[in-house]
């Protein structure tokens, strides 16, 4: 998998909702993730491709990268 075909998807505007100790990451597409309370406002999820949603920080941080780590995208948000 090459990270500059998935670039495109990523660079899409991106919804967290977050509500107990759960998260939800809503693309522009319509795809949701769910992802759990891994730390206080770290939240993580997925399978072949791993999701880490970080609102602790300033600015906040989403980490997505597949497995193997062959491919890492992020990105921050104030």
């Amino acid at each position: 998998m090459n990270c500059w075909q998935v670039n495109p998807g990523m660079d899409r505007p991106m919804t967290m909702t977050v509500q107990n100790n759960s998260g939800e990451l809503l693309t522009a597409g319509g795809i949701h993730y769910g992802l759990t309370r891994v730390g206080p406002n770290v939240y993580a999820g997925g399978n072949y491709i791993k999701i880490r949603a970080d609102l602790s920080t300033s600015p906040k941080t989403l980490m997505v990268r597949t497995n193997d780590q062959r491919c890492t995208w992020t990105a921050s948000a104030s």
